[in-house]
């Protein structure tokens, strides 16, 4: 499981707030997005950044990975922005709790 959602499930668990199962589903392939992420880093750390492409023989071009890597990232964090926290709590609760679990995901790092 990704660090960070594992991060954001304990989180979660910690503030006892349940997922629906959208929101679970989110968390799911948010997962997933990271984990082929991952395994695009390690690609081209062992290809290098620059690889030989393009429409000239021998012109070095990025590798295509880094901007797939990018978009799963960004997609992923757009899964995760839709769990959101129970709606009935009032504003202030709903921003402490938020905290809180910010504390915990970063370890109240400044």
């Amino acid at each position: 499981m990704n660090e960070v959602i594992t991060d954001l499930r304990a989180g979660f668990a910690a503030l006892e707030v349940e997922l629906d199962p959208q929101e679970d589903a989110a968390l799911r392939l948010a997962e997933h997005h990271l984990r082929d992420a991952a395994y695009c880093d390690e690609q081209v750390r062992a290809d290098g950044r620059l690889i030989a492409g393009g429409t000239r023989h021998g012109v070095m071009v990025a590798h295509p990975l880094i901007a797939e890597a990018r978009q799963l990232r960004a997609e992923a964090g757009r899964l995760i922005a839709r769990v959101r926290l129970p709606a009935d709590e009032p504003a202030a609760g709903r921003s402490s709790a938020a905290r809180s679990l910010a504390a915990h995901r970063w370890g109240n790092r400044t």
